[in-house]
């Protein structure tokens, strides 16, 4: 025993990666959720599209709170009544960052 009754863990038996090894496996699971988003060195973007007019706009108003949530707002574009295409970039930075990956994270969820 430990402290308060938990179990202290001998560490040595647990097979840990090294932070090279473990780099790629985050960057694939990033890579699995991005797999609709195209990607440049700008920008991600995607392309939803919804049976009406009206699920359009009660998506936009949905990533309205994430972006809101996260102070970091992407650029909506509403097109064929029924498209929504999302563009994320760190325009401070003028590239893609990890607020933009967290916030596209967010918008999948929805």
């Amino acid at each position: 025993m430990f402290l308060n009754g938990i179990k202290k863990v001998n560490l040595e038996s647990k097979k840990v990666l090294p932070v090279k090894q473990f780099f790629p496996l985050i960057v694939f699971e990033i890579k699995k959720l991005m797999k609709e988003w195209k990607e440049n060195q700008q920008e991600i973007t995607k392309t939803f599209t919804f049976k009406d007019f009206v699920q359009a706009i009660d998506f936009v108003n949905k990533v309205k709170d994430v972006a809101e949530a996260h102070q970091h707002h992407p650029d909506i574009y509403i097109h064929s009544y029924n498209k929504v295409k999302i563009s994320l970039t760190t325009h401070s930075e003028g590239r893609v960052t990890d607020k933009d990956y967290k916030v596209a994270e967010e918008i999948e969820k929805l």
